[in-house]
This record gives structure tokens, sequence and C-alpha cells, in this order.
């Protein structure tokens, strides 16, 4: 072959022209720089009413999606030729900032806080009481940020985050105006770096409920909270600018990465609102701050290594999402969380169980570079009309809590707590039946190993309301695998029950 020729004009030596060759010139330099020709709407539909040959297309071609959402089988350019919004407020890059779960002593924390930053964390969050915190306060490393459990804040100086919706659902218990005014005296003096306010969406999402329901309640519960700030004579962007919000990805991939994108435009919503309809810009309203984390409802004891690679799937949603900082949860939280198999919750095997969780974080950035991209799914038009999809159906939910009176009212009469119920029951048969997969569990289960030990999740009461209930859906699974009652994943008992050993306790 001559050098310097490149692909020869045709065939040599007289040879007939090989059948790949029309696909070839497809390469020559002049061809390349040709778009392709468009393919107009009507174009498209033609051709899928002709392989549909009869069918319902809806039944056919529609994905009916968990969160309610209809997914058509392609999405183009909108038919007015608009463009959606640039997410300019997107972060250059993620932090991380594990989740502390070890014991509440000075050299587990050190140590905790030492294996952390090996691996490029910048500090931990961890859920403490006030009393504790109070206690542990002089031994807290520099960027740790501690999430108070209660409305209570230590009388010390700290690393002090304080929930914006008063930890109600949590608790079932109303918050009282002191609880009020202790939440805002705090948002007042807090700096917003190492003291603000959270909201932790990642509960509800965790307890069952939609997508688009759980983005809702934490509007509700920022707009609420914004409110009371704004009534008290603060400004409700310095307060906004003090909060972080904490978000779980699902096992639905596109669906999670767009839901943490539709965040970021319902919050310039909510600013709009409180500066009376003015645009809310990056420059005109603080940037959402999102921690990632992946939802732990779908991690499962048997067969628990597959968690590993769920996680990575939630993690990597979050990550091209859009949040700000990564959080990767024990694969092994099942146990970590349960009363069950104490081999599982020793320090050796937790120390282990973080360290692998944590490197999904670390492969994501430095052998995916998923860092390197801004926004990844912009200009994706499915990815696009998810975002909005989601982004409606979650607007549409908070006015509807926002008619009933706001967060605080709308928790009181029950409304939030029969959404996650119904989807919850929802979920429940989909994996019951196989409808849904859910690999390990309901389809390739791992036959060489035993059946694993559940813990029975216990129905939580409040004093004011019915608060959050824990979801265990592997039980619930086995429980209506055996013929047993829990399909909504929550039981008052676990009497006579078959099948998989079971054991009460803490929810897991």
């Amino acid at each position: 072959m001559e050098s310097g020729t490149g692909f020869a004009p045709g065939p040599p030596d007289g040879r007939p022209e090989p059948e790949h060759a029309s696909a070839l010139k497809l390469m020559d330099a002049s061809n390349a720089k040709q778009p392709f020709p468009p393919t107009p709407d009507a174009a498209w539909e033609a051709r899928l009413e002709k392989e549909l040959r009869g069918a319902d297309r809806t039944e056919k071609l529609v994905w009916q999606h968990p969160d309610g959402l209809d997914i058509e089988p392609y999405y183009r350019l909108s038919p007015d030729g608009s463009t959606p919004p640039v997410l300019g407020d997107m972060p250059a890059a993620w932090t991380l900032r594990p989740r502390y779960t070890g014991a509440a002593t000075a050299v587990a924390i050190r140590e905790a806080d030492a294996a952390a930053r090996s691996r490029e964390a910048q500090g931990l969050d961890a859920v403490l009481d006030a009393d504790t915190a109070t206690t542990l306060a002089d031994v807290l490393p520099e960027g740790w940020h501690v999430w108070l459990s209660g409305t209570g804040k230590p009388a010390v100086d700290g690393p002090w985050w304080m929930d914006a919706a008063c930890r109600q659902a949590e608790s079932g218990r109303a918050a009282t105006p002191a609880d009020w005014q202790a939440l805002l005296d705090h948002a007042a003096s807090a700096d917003g770096d190492r003291q603000g306010l959270y909201l932790d969406m990642a509960a509800w999402t965790n307890a069952g409920a939609r997508t688009p329901d759980a983005l809702a309640l934490g509007l509700a519960a920022a707009a609420e909270c914004l409110g009371r700030a704004a009534e008290a004579g603060m400004d409700p962007g310095v307060v906004a600018g003090k909060l972080q919000v904490r978000m779980a990805a699902g096992p639905l991939f596109f669906s999670e990465l767009a839901a943490f994108r539709a965040w970021r435009v319902l919050w310039r919503l909510v600013g709009e609102g409180f500066a009376n309809g003015a645009d809310a810009s990056a420059n005109a309203w603080p940037a959402a701050r999102m921690v990632g984390t992946a939802s732990t409802w779908n991690l499962t004891r048997a067969d628990r290594h597959s968690n590993l690679i769920r996680l990575s799937a939630q993690l990597m949603a979050a990550a091209c999402g859009g949040a700000d900082v990564l959080q990767a949860p024990r694969f092994d939280v099942a146990f970590a969380s349960g009363a069950a198999d104490g081999a599982w919750t020793s320090p050796d095997r937790a120390a282990f169980s973080e360290r692998i969780s944590q490197n999904l974080a670390l492969l994501l950035r430095h052998e995916s570079h998923l860092e390197r991209v801004g926004d990844p799914g912009a200009g994706s038009w499915y990815l696009e009309h998810l975002t909005d999809a989601i982004g409606q159906k979650a607007w549409a939910r908070f006015q509807e809590i926002e008619k009933a009176g706001g967060y605080s009212a709308a928790l009181r009469a029950g409304l939030p707590q029969a959404w996650v119920a119904e989807a919850r029951r929802s979920a429940q048969e989909a994996l019951n039946s196989g409808a849904r997969t859910w690999i390990g569990i309901n389809r390739f289960p791992n036959g060489m190993e035993d059946a694993p030990e559940l813990v029975a999740p216990q129905a939580l009461s409040g004093p004011d309301f019915e608060p959050l209930q824990p979801w265990a859906p592997e039980w619930a699974y086995h429980q209506a695998q055996a013929g047993q009652h829990g399909t909504n994943g929550t039981a008052a008992s676990n009497s006579g029950t078959r099948g998989p050993k079971t054991t009460k306790g803490t929810p897991s």
C-alpha cells in the first residue's frame, strides 16, 4: 500500500468494490461535513404506525413510570423550537463528605476522619442529638457537619446544622413557637459554611415516597422556613443561602438524574416567589446546595454484594444530576442498621464496607472522569423532558401542600403520609409480583447462600400525627411469599413467619 494516500478512490487492480465501500465513503471529509437530512415528526409517527400493525400505541410503546409519568418512545426538539433552560448554577465539581455511622467516641471519630480524608473527603456528616454533640464538640475535626437530630441546639459552639422543618416528619411532633424561634435564631447567627440549616429529603425517599412527592415536600418545608424568616424580618435569600438539602437517588437512573436537575429549577421558582415574581437567577438567589446520596430502601441483605452495583448507578445519577456533595452509604447498611448478624456490625466489617462504598465515588471521579463534564444531561431531549415532567409534577404537589396550609399543616392533616402509603403499597405490590425486577430477590436469587436474617420494622406513632414509617420491602416481600401480611413493608408484629428467619427490631 502506498503511504500517505489514505482511502483509495476505488478498488485496486480492477477487483470488485467491496460491499462495505459505500459505508467507507461516509468517512470522506467532504461527506462528513454534510448534516443528516432532518426527519419530521410525521415520518417517525408513520413508521411507528407501520411497525405497530394496529396494536395500541400506548400499551406497546409508552412506559408507565413508577412516579406516574408517561414515557414516550422518543423525544425531539419542542414543536415550537424552544430550548430548555440552562442550569447555569451547576457545580464545577463535587466534594466527598461521607456520613459517620460509628461510635460517639473521640477515638472512633478521629480514626474515621483520618480514613475518610485519605480518600479525598473534606470532612464527614454526623447525626447527633444536642447532648452528644455538646460532649463531642471539642473533638470534632475541621470540616465536619453535625446534623442535629432534635430541635435543641448545643450550648457550646460547633459545626451545628439544624433541621429547617424542626424534625416534624421524623418525630410526629408538631413544631412549637419555641422550636421555630430557636431555628430562626440559629439561622441568623450561622455562617452558612460551618453552620446552617438542612433538609433531609432522603428520609422521604427511603420511606417510599415517589420522587416528585419527595421534591414537593422538600420545597414545602423550605418555603415554610423561609416564610417564617421573612415574617421575623429576616431576608429569605440570606437564609436560603445557609440551607443544604440531602437527596437520595433511587434505582431508576435517568429519572433520578433528572430529579436532581429539576430541584435546581424548582429552587429558583421558590426564589421568584419570595422575590415577588422577580427573576431568581443564580446571581439574585443563592444556588441550591445538594448533598447527593443513594437510596437505601432497595439495598438488600440477600446477595448483599449486588448492592455495590446498585450504589454505583445511583451515585452516578446524583453526580451527573449536579450534586455538590457526594455521600455513599455503606453497601451493607441493611445489616449495619439492624439488630441481627452481629458479625456484620463489627468495627472491622464497618471499616471494610465504608472503604469499599466510598471508593465508588473515587471511581466515578478518577476512572470515569464524570467530574470533568458540567451537566452531562443537558441537550438530551429525553432527559430534558424528564427534568421538566418531574419538575411539573413536583410543583403541582407543592401547590397542593400550600393549599392545605403549608408543610406543617399538611403533616397534621396526614396528606404526605397518605401519598407515601399509596406509593409504597404500589411499589411493594410490583416487587412482590415480580412486575418490578429486584435482582437477588424476585429474580436471579443466589441459591448458594443461606436465607438472610431479616428485621421486622415496627410501626411508629407520634404525639401529634403519624410520623414517617420505616419501610423494609425485602422483609415484606418474603412475608408476602409466605402468605403473610406486610405488603406495605411495615408490620406491628411478625408472629408465625415462615421462610427467611425474621427478628423484631429496628427498621432495616
